[in-house]
């Protein structure tokens, strides 16, 4: 017999019994609602499964020399107590973290760490440090890279130490570390940098040179996402702070031949004779890579006279180069690390308390047609809350459906606040969705533009007697979508939660979930049904578009494009 037609009618009238519980609705509104579910439950065995990636690593014919010149453009510098994004690139390879990202399986593989254990509450993550990594530096006069020695004169090792103290020094309130809220997670960090308590209240412990166990400050079943950047690799702990000699050791499969400071026009590192293979951080291919660090450096020029390989282009730069025959057959277009959002504000307000108006709301947005009529931006349409790039699953969001019912009672003289974060790109959405809303709906919207670091006080405490909507872009800070999710829980950004004007249960279960469960395919299902209620049964946030970044790379360059953090190692100079 088969038993799938009963299980998907009672799939459906659980939803709906749920659905019926989040937000007060006619029942007209529950009839719709349950039209909309019943079509996508019965299209779920339906969504398209992406394939899965084939390594192009094993695929590579090695060309005899293996040198990349690269060219990197940042504000921040090149220390791990300050440095993002292109610059995390180097870091990891000169300082890797605990661990780091399979690019086949999005599994989190040893580096420093040999194993790691999680407590039952999730709170407590006790990790294995090897004890057979060297640190290393380069002798300028001998051209040669060389062991370091400790202060008892035998060859000095990576130690759990090291990497307490790195931790540390990001967090010292004195050295104003811009990555030190990322190290907000672990148990009295947060407190200790902004001087509310002292360094011992820090929930780390080093029980040996090869235990390092950290304490966080609620359950978090995805750290390991954060344990591969910078700000949990080492620093030599029988080194003073003030000690300079600090920033010529290293102990990654790349070494630095002259010091990482922005102040050079250019980096070099080379491989590292003395790196010990691990689970996730094999040895590189490349022997060498040139890093060209000048700011203002005519990016297009410098490939096409051959002086750089491989350069992640700005959208100025990316409309030249397509409109260039001989440069545009060198692109690569790839998902980038952000994308925007509209949020809704107030909505214990009428009308948008109605969720049917919210849900018109989002349905008549023709993202396409807005995405291309914004200057200065590419990237593609999001449906859901997570991009289909970091996802097994295509999502189903809203669909644009500009024949939608306008006969409820939309309330023609309702004004709207319209918040944004002051970027160009971010009030020519608003602009336009605007005219979009007040053309179909007949209301008036009030646009303003507002510093990121003001924009949700203001909603908290100014913008609170109209209905409203703001603007935010969300960006990955670290790898997997675990870090979007949390944004969610930021009171600087979904300020609903926070005013308490929406409270789902179910999603706020299921998010508690997500935080212990430790099998990423399990946690991944629960992102899926919370994304359901958030984006098309509560419409709480209505997705626009994700990122895209655009490339030029020589065809003799084998390299995958990541959303965040690139993986240098995998990449290779081929035979095309």
């Amino acid at each position: 017999m088969n038993n799938k037609p009963f299980f998907k009618i009672l799939s459906l009238l659980l939803l709906i019994v749920v659905m019926a519980g989040c937000i007060p609705m006619s029942t007209a509104s529950i009839d719709r609602n349950a039209a909309v579910v019943a079509e996508k439950v019965l299209k779920e065995s339906e969504k398209p499964k992406k394939e899965k990636k084939e390594s192009k690593k094993s695929n590579y014919k090695l060309a005899d020399e293996q040198v990349l010149n690269l060219s990197i453009r940042s504000y921040s510098d090149l220390e791990p107590n300050n440095a993002y994004g292109e610059y995390y690139d180097i870091l990891t390879l000169v300082l890797p973290g605990l661990t780091r990202q399979d690019t086949e399986s999005s599994e989190f593989l040893p580096v420093l760490a040999k194993s790691w254990e999680v407590s039952d509450d999730r709170l407590t993550w006790t990790f294995t440090i090897r004890d057979d990594v060297p640190w290393v530096t380069y002798n300028t006069a001998t051209q040669a890279v060389e062991q370091v020695t400790g202060l008892d004169g035998e060859p000095a090792y990576v130690t759990a130490q090291d990497i307490q103290t790195r931790i540390m020094q990001i967090l010292d309130p004195f050295a104003y570390a811009y990555n030190s809220y990322l190290l907000y997670s672990i148990a009295g960090a947060e407190d200790y940098y902004t001087l509310a308590n002292t360094a011992d209240h820090v929930q780390i412990e080093v029980p040996s040179s090869t235990e390092l166990v950290i304490h966080l400050t609620k359950p978090d079943a995805s750290f390991l996402s954060l344990t591969e950047l910078s700000m949990f690799s080492a620093v030599p702990s029988w080194l003073n702070v003030s000690d300079t000699t600090a920033d010529t050791y290293f102990y990654g499969p790349y070494v630095a031949t002259t010091l990482m400071t922005v102040e050079y026009l250019s980096v070099s590192i080379i491989r590292n004779p003395f790196w010990v293979d691990t689970k996730g951080l094999a040895t590189p291919i490349l022997d060498e890579i040139n890093i060209n660090l000048q700011y203002d450096l005519d990016v297009l020029s410098a490939f096409r006279n051959g002086e750089i390989d491989a350069v992640s282009l700005n959208e100025s730069e990316y409309q030249e180069a397509l409109a260039d025959a001989e440069l545009a057959q060198y692109l690569v277009d790839a998902p980038g690390g952000y994308g925007i959002y509209a949020l809704f504000n107030n909505t214990n307000l009428e009308p948008i308390n109605d969720v049917e108006i919210r849900r018109a709301m989002a349905s008549i947005i023709d993202k396409t047609d807005l995405l291309e009529s914004v200057e200065g931006y590419s990237g593609e349409v999001l449906q859901g809350f997570i991009p289909d790039a970091l996802r097994e699953e295509s999502f189903e969001g809203i669909s644009y459906n500009p024949e939608v019912d306008v006969t409820l009672d939309t309330q023609p003289s309702a004004a709207f606040d319209f918040l944004y974060n002051s970027y160009n790109v971010n009030r020519e959405v608003v602009e336009r969705l605007s005219i979009v809303w007040q053309e179909k709906f007949g209301w008036t919207f009030y646009p303003f533009g507002d510093q990121y670091s003001y924009l949700s006080d203001d909603l908290q405490n100014i913008y609170t007697q109209f209905p409203g909507m703001y603007i935010l872009s969300f960006s990955m800070e670290a790898n997997g979508q675990e870090n979007l999710w949390n944004y969610l829980q930021d009171n600087s950004s979904f300020v609903e939660i926070l005013k308490g004007n929406w409270n789902n249960s179910e999603f706020n279960s299921l998010f508690d979930q997500a935080q212990m469960e430790l099998n990423d395919e399990k946690r991944a299902k629960l992102y899926g049904r919370m994304e359901e209620i958030l984006v098309n049964e509560d419409v709480m946030i209505i997705p626009l578009f994700w990122a895209q970044q655009h490339w030029l790379i020589r065809s003799d360059v084998g390299a995958e494009i990541r959303p965040v953090f690139q993986q240098l190692e995998n990449w290779a100079r081929i035979i095309p």
